[in-house]
């Protein structure tokens, strides 16, 4: 019986090749929209899910006005982080958070990477885990976190902690950190 059903199919596929491939292409299309947007939703809903306190940590966006419609961008003035923190009330914690690409010097070599520059409340309100050291280490100057990937381009098998580093920022002024 399904052999029968196979063979009428086939039959009324080869009659219409030109419906049955508009109709198998726009099928497979469609399947493959639906696996892109699975995947984008299933990106942004988890993308701070490692955080401890993820129901409370909030991105503030701006909005620009632009040949005559709003556009909103991701990235806010990096002075509205103190008047924030300074006018309302109920904050528990408010951290800055700015990147760069920035050369890096090791000794004698230099690499290009993207640093980002935060607040010492940052290690309260994310819960990266650190391999070494304590979440205090932002409070002091001339300090910087690195993550492991970046040890291992910058010291090889070295341990990091304690080496020194040196990071350039737009204006080519140097600014010397220990890790």
């Amino acid at each position: 019986m399904f052999k029968n059903y196979l063979v009428v199919a086939l039959r009324n596929l080869f009659k219409s090749r030109v419906f049955a491939l508009i109709n198998i292409f726009g099928l497979g299309i469609a399947l493959a929209l639906c696996v892109v947007a699975y995947f984008n939703h299933m990106f942004e809903a988890g993308w701070d899910g490692q955080h401890v306190n993820r129901n409370k940590i909030y991105k503030i966006n701006i909005f620009r006005d632009m040949q005559a419609r709003n556009q909103e961008y991701g990235i806010s003035p990096m002075t509205l982080g103190l008047e924030i923190k300074k006018d309302i009330s109920g904050l528990e914690n408010v951290v800055r958070y700015m990147r760069s690409y920035s050369p890096v010097k090791v000794e004698h070599d230099i690499f290009n990477k993207r640093v980002a520059y935060v607040d010492p409340d940052f290690l309260d309100m994310f819960t990266f885990p650190l391999i070494s050291r304590s979440k205090g280490i932002l409070e002091e100057k001339g300090s910087v976190l690195i993550s492991e990937q970046l040890a291992r381009i910058l010291f090889g098998d070295q341990d990091p902690v304690g080496q020194i580093i040196t990071i350039y920022n737009d204006s080519e002024k140097a600014f010397t950190y220990m890790v």
